[in-house]
């Protein structure tokens, strides 16, 4: 696999930030990010996983009938949001 630079990456992860943003407050599996974005399942589930460190993403554990099994679904944090929706 190639490296991506920090900034390229920072820039696929504002996308990512930007398709969670749209989506809201429907959570939105990682396979979905990565269709947005045009990159693989992997690559997106890392970009996600980061946002999650940062606070920005949160994971969704459950669904409408319980635990989630192996699909993993991500939603904006409601303090990026309303970050977003001041600025």
């Amino acid at each position: 696999m190639s490296r991506i630079s920090q900034p390229a990456f920072r820039k696929i992860a504002q996308a990512a930030i930007n398709v969670l943003y749209d989506a809201f407050p429907v959570p939105q599996s990682t396979r979905q990010v990565a269709e947005a974005l045009v990159r693989d399942n992997e690559f997106t589930l890392k970009v996600l996983q980061f946002l999650e460190t940062q606070k920005v993403a949160v994971r969704v554990e459950q669904g409408k009938m319980g635990p989630l099994e192996k699909t993993v679904r991500w939603k904006i944090a409601p303090g990026a949001k309303a970050k977003m929706d001041a600025g």
